[in-house]
């Protein structure tokens, strides 16, 4: 009896009664395969990843890259220039968006980045708040 191989689990599928182009269900892990057109004995290529493998590691990357900006611009705010305290907030929750999409843990990075985003924009907000006060009481003790 001719076999191919899963493309998911890289287990042997039984060809029995299936033809070329149609579907096989794999005995193994049980994942739906597509019946290749070679003929048995065939000398096949090299198994594929299965395609939802391939997308999960983009979303995976692309977690981590919006994780690690989050980072950056946190530790910027902090430093630099505190307006980028929003902008690691909002970095952070992409990457913990695209974290939970690609069902992988949410990198360290943005929460890193989501701390010190929140930080700095405390303590902008408070530094806002205490030059408007300044700003009233001089004007208001100014027009004495």
């Amino acid at each position: 009896m001719s076999t191919f191989t899963c493309h998911y689990c890289e287990g042997q599928i039984p060809l029995a009664g299936n033809r070329p182009g149609g579907r096989a269900t794999c005995p193994h892990c049980g994942v739906q395969a597509d019946v290749p057109y070679a003929p048995p004995g065939a000398e096949a290529g090299p198994p594929r990843r299965a395609p939802q493998a391939t997308q999960m590691f983009g979303a995976a990357q692309a977690a981590n890259d919006a994780g690690n900006m989050a980072l950056i611009f946190g530790v910027l705010g902090l430093f630099v220039c505190a307006i980028m305290g929003p902008i690691a907030i909002m970095k952070g929750n992409e990457s913990k968006a695209l974290a939970y999409d690609a069902g992988v843990p949410t990198p360290g990075t943005a929460v890193a980045g989501l701390v010190c985003g929140w930080i700095t924009t405390i303590l902008l907000i408070a530094g806002l708040g205490m030059f408007c006060l300044f700003f009233g009481l001089a004007i208001l003790g100014g027009s004495m």
